[in-house]
């Protein structure tokens, strides 16, 4: 998951681009960086950090021209360092290009091992640079046929954006799995992952760009290209789950209601007796309201977002000042939980879901009674029964399967004795067992144990 933006036509492209890339900050927070074209060259800025740290005013002001491509990233595929953020800049046999790509490929892998076997050097291990090989070693020498040369071996998710000294192109795949919109500004045309992008700047949303579809934006103007063959569109449902900010626009519909129907729909399928419906912020808050208003269990906030601090998912700000092995100490630093007015117990979270990693399960409806509660628990629109018995001093984020586990009895102290423990030794000098030979005397003083509970190798094991 990562956010990119476009915009080609505006004197404040590098400014506009680095507003694009705030309003995407939720879709990336391990690097950032910004391309810019003057119609001489290309000017980049880049680093890791979130988009505030890493382009401050001075930065800003090496960013000149009126066209710009920026980047935010989640790394899904590689190592988050440097050498991965994005966009990539290089220059080839038909100028320099700037390229930066949100989505997966599949077979990166592949055709990495075949460019490295024909002689192709990769400074990075993002599966990005795949594209810029690609379109390097490609025999077209226009930068548009060529960038449809390299998609055409690419298989997987991608949209990107590709910035040249006079033009810019943006495209997605035929399946269309992750969103790419355009916008104009002032007569200026831009592209974003999200529409929300385009509210911050003032722009306004023109459409989703088609799966599939190319599109060659220019100072002149823009044109439209489906060099593709047709596919079977699958969008990535995750993208309304929990990716995409409720303001934003994707795949033709609002995120928030989206959300909301979603809540109302599970409430119709998995109706739960409960007190309260419980969100977790901020991606749980829409399903929350349509599960109550579809149930008519009142919706009550249960836990307090922090926001001044980033995407548990994604990692957040400076996670290597946290104990790597406590996983709830980064759900504690994003979301408290208020007390209750009349002193009942508090409410509890859910335990951590297997995905997306992190975060709580949301909403939660939750009803206490005496002795064994029933929770339910409830992941952007899948629901998890869980049945608990009383805490028995675990803490509220106590695992159900360590409370449901079976008992696994001690090992009986049947089996038969070995030459070399402690109590053989003993029986064989009072004489109760028929002595040793010298070599399993010799063997037997090897492997003699320091204590009762270490076990003998098998190959010293004595005979019944």
């Amino acid at each position: 998951m990562c956010g990119i933006f476009g915009i080609i036509g505006h004197r404040e492209a590098a400014n506009m681009t680095y507003l694009g890339l705030y309003a995407l900050q939720h879709r990336g927070q391990e690097s950032a960086g910004i391309v810019s074209s003057d119609s001489v060259g290309l000017h980049n800025a880049r680093d890791m950090g979130q988009v505030a740290d890493v382009f401050p005013e001075e930065v800003l002001k090496r960013l000149p021209g009126d066209a710009a491509i920026g980047h935010v990233r989640y790394s899904t595929a590689g190592t988050s360092d440097l050498a991965n953020a994005q966009p990539f800049r290089i220059s080839y046999h038909s100028g320099e290009i700037a390229i930066a790509h949100n989505g997966n490929l599949t077979n990166a892998g592949r055709l990495r091992r075949q460019l490295e076997n024909e002689g192709s050097i990769f400074r990075s291990s993002s599966d990005t640079e795949v594209f810029v090989h690609l379109i390097a070693r490609s025999v077209f020498t226009s930068t548009e046929d060529g960038l449809v040369d390299a998609l055409k071996q690419v298989e997987g998710a991608f949209s990107i954006a590709l910035i040249t000294r006079d033009k810019l192109i943006a495209a997605r795949d035929p399946r269309g799995f992750r969103p790419l919109s355009m916008g104009r500004l002032d007569g200026a045309n831009c592209f974003a992952s999200e529409t929300c992008a385009f509210d911050l700047i003032g722009a306004e949303f023109v459409r989703d760009i088609e799966p599939g579809e190319l599109l060659v934006a220019d100072r002149r103007g823009m044109r439209s290209y489906h060099p593709f063959p047709p596919a079977a569109v699958n969008r990535c449902i995750f993208e309304f789950v929990y990716f995409a900010r409720p303001d934003s626009r994707l795949f033709g519909q609002p995120v928030s209601l989206v959300r909301k129907r979603m809540g109302a729909e599970l409430a119709v399928e998995h109706p739960a007796e409960a007190d309260i419906v419980v969100p977790v912020p901020d991606s749980g808050v829409s399903a929350a309201i349509g599960y109550s208003e579809k149930s008519g269990i009142p919706f009550e906030f249960g836990l307090i977002r922090n926001h001044y601090v980033g995407r548990t998912f994604i990692g957040g700000p400076r996670p290597h000042l946290l104990p790597s092995h406590d996983r709830t100490l980064l759900l504690r630093r994003g979301h408290a939980r208020p007390q209750r007015a009349d002193r009942r117990e508090p409410l509890r979270r859910a335990d951590p879901p297997p995905h997306p990693g992190n975060q709580p399960r949301v909403p939660v409806a939750w009803r206490p009674e005496k002795g064994r509660r029933r929770r339910r628990g409830i992941l952007h629109g899948l629901l998890h029964e869980r049945l608990s018995g009383p805490r028995r001093g675990r803490g509220p984020l106590a695992v159900e399967a360590v409370r449901q586990a079976p008992r696994v009895e001690p090992r009986p102290r049947s089996s038969p004795a070995r030459h070399g423990s402690t109590i053989v030794m003993r029986r064989r000098r009072a004489g109760r067992l028929p002595a040793l030979s010298a070599p399993q005397e010799r063997m037997s003083r090897i492997s003699r144990p320091w204590g009762p509970r270490r076990r003998p190798r098998r190959w010293n094991s004595c005979p019944r």
